[in-house]
């Protein structure tokens, strides 16, 4: 998506730079557009506080790219994933490892990666800082912290619990789900503000309730020994697919800003490593 939308840009600055040779004065519909833009994210600094307010689009094509800095959010974020490679190292090493850990090991790391991806590509491309977005924002944090908080916990070298309790699973699958549920509700909301977002994000909003679909017999424990696991992998399937038809070709309305998002996936892989 990253480089796609970098091809995509430069195609529309390409087309920015004709029309400027073909109109080589500015419009005013264009200076008020950035104006009102910049007003409005000035305003919502200093009305941070407020408990509600309008979703607002971080980019546009025509907008250069300043630097952005990480925010707390997404550091606390990281920490949490220093929890997770921690788990699964132990995992991997202390406990009697076979394909059925393997695949469990990798397909809770997709998951939670996954879910750490549509969480910084929404934030990437939307600014909200009002109260409500705050709470909505952390109450998507804490489903990702106790998706790993019911990762197997094997502190004991190895001579604990290795197989994956019925208890870790279900409370795992609670929170993908309840996880999935405010991911579409974040862009629900910003389809009912920006007609931008309506334009773009019906399919992958539509995938995390399908998602979430997919994954609820886990809720009940149908499914054991590793098999629990196929079910989170259509899921991500389903979500992949579903991401891909929203940013097609000539349909990236909100680009994402590049740098920041290739600063966050360089912080993932160090973390890992």
């Amino acid at each position: 998506e990253v480089v796609g939308e970098a091809r995509d840009g430069g195609m529309a600055q390409s087309h920015a730079q004709a029309h400027a040779h073909a109109h080589p004065h500015p419009s005013k519909h264009s200076n008020d557009h950035h104006s009102s833009r910049h007003e409005s994210l000035e305003a919502m600094e200093v009305n941070g506080a407020a408990f509600f307010a309008p979703m607002i689009a971080r980019n546009t094509w025509t907008d250069d790219q300043e630097h952005r800095h990480e925010g707390w959010e997404e550091l606390f974020t990281d920490l949490v994933y220093v929890a997770l490679a921690l788990k699964l190292g132990d995992y991997l090493k202390y406990c009697h490892v076979e394909t059925v850990e393997i695949f469990t090991v990798f397909v809770i790391f997709a998951a939670l990666w996954l879910s750490r991806l549509h969480l910084d590509l929404f934030n990437n491309r939307f600014y909200n800082n009002s109260l409500f977005h705050r709470i909505h924002n952390f109450a998507n944090l804490l489903s990702v912290f106790f998706m790993v908080l019911n990762v197997n916990e094997t502190s004991g070298h190895g001579k604990g619990e290795c197989k994956w309790r019925e208890a870790y699973a279900v409370g795992f699958a609670v929170n993908f789900i309840v996880n999935r549920m405010l991911l579409a509700s974040f862009y629900i909301l910003s389809m009912v503000q920006l007609w931008e977002a309506r334009q773009m994000f019906p399919i992958l909003t539509s995938s995390f309730f399908l998602s979430a679909a997919v994954v609820s017999p886990n809720l009940f424990g149908m499914l054991k020994d590793g098999n629990d696991m196929s079910l989170y992998v259509v899921a991500m399937f389903v979500e992949i697919m579903g991401s891909s038809l929203s940013f097609k070709k000539g349909k990236i309305l909100i680009p994402l800003h590049i740098d920041h998002a290739r600063t966050r996936h360089a912080a993932f892989t160090m973390l890992i490593l």
